[in-house]
């Protein structure tokens, strides 16, 4: 598939952008392209009530759309970014391969429109209290962090928002899913977070072999600079990360890693001193604690101070609609 010059908010206008979906991803998108001048046009093969609603709030600001089906204008374009929705091996795609249409995923887009660098955090399960966990550890003043991605905020609203106000925060908190990283190629996190990968999504990824090297796509960028967290406790990812290079750095709740270790009730420090109790601990259960030590070893990393870090463990109850107490 053709590759694109690495876009940037100069060299972008003028430059015909096809939107494929119109619901929140694409919806930002096509404003986030507006803004830095590029001439966008949205096609969705939808037409609920969310979708008429966005189309006729894009069309109030001069943005073509089309929806309740595709028609050839959507291949008459520089380039596409595709909602995370929108499958991979649907027909238009394949055409648009064949025309040599490059296609990059809304989180390539807008991450290259960026000047904030990016943590970015992907796994089968609890990356949504991951990054929620995350948010409240990194808030230190000195960190300034914003949350987006999969959790329900488009990353392409956010960066709208920092060409408007540069001084918005000073880290992106993103957490990213499979169908995000079917269209990257230059995406490049400062810190790449693996929680845990198990079966999931095997409908849209055709095996588990293709789920796997979907979600590791997100380090392939990584630099000497950049940082792997990788969950030393999955089979698959201490595979694939053991001998990867000095910069990928394990977390575990069963063995002593750089920075924490565990036992039966405490969270020891790298100089194996006592950190923390777990039953100080808030957030109940071992898929939480291994999200908590996930984040402090993020934290650690961006030198986070210890108080900041066990307030977080100590008081973090949580995101809504999982588990709490009753």
């Amino acid at each position: 598939m053709k590759m694109i010059e690495k876009i940037n908010r100069s060299n972008q206008k003028g430059k015909k952008i096809t939107i494929i979906g119109l619901k929140k991803s694409g919806y930002a998108a096509a404003l986030l392209g507006n803004q830095i001048g590029a001439t966008i046009f949205v096609s969705d093969l939808r037409d609920d009530k969310d979708i008429i609603k966005n189309r006729d709030r894009l069309i109030d600001k001069g943005i073509d759309c089309e929806i309740g089906g595709h028609t050839n204008r959507i291949y008459d374009s520089d380039y596409w970014v595709i909602s995370p929705g929108v499958p991979s091996n649907i027909n238009i795609i394949k055409e648009a391969k064949k025309l040599n249409i490059p296609i990059l995923g809304e989180i390539e887009f807008a991450s290259q429109l960026t000047n904030i660098p990016i943590v970015a955090v992907t796994g089968s399960n609890g990356k949504s209290t991951t990054v929620s966990i995350m948010e409240n550890m990194l808030d230190t003043g000195r960190l300034n962090p914003i949350l987006a991605g999969n959790i329900g905020i488009p990353l392409s609203k956010i960066i709208l928002e920092e060409i408007e106000n540069p001084n918005i925060g000073n880290i992106l908190i993103l957490e990213i899913s499979s169908f995000q990283l079917e269209f990257i190629n230059q995406f490049r996190p400062i810190i790449s977070v693996f929680l845990n990968i198990s079966p999931d999504h095997l409908d849209r990824h055709r095996n588990m072999d293709e789920y796997i090297k979907t979600k590791l796509k997100m380090a392939s960028n990584s630099k000497d600079d950049d940082k792997i967290v990788y969950n030393e406790d999955d089979d698959i990812f201490r595979d694939e990360f053991r001998d990867h290079n000095p910069n990928a750095i394990p977390f575990s709740i069963k063995n002593k890693t750089k920075f924490f270790s565990v036992n039966k009730t405490k969270i020891y420090d790298e100089r194996n001193e006592p950190f923390c109790s777990l039953d100080e601990i808030l957030l109940k259960g071992k898929h939480n604690l291994s999200n908590l030590i996930a984040s402090a070893t993020v934290a650690r990393i961006l030198n986070v101070d210890s108080n900041t870090i066990k307030n977080t463990m100590k008081n973090y109850n949580g995101i809504s609609h999982r588990l709490q107490t009753i």
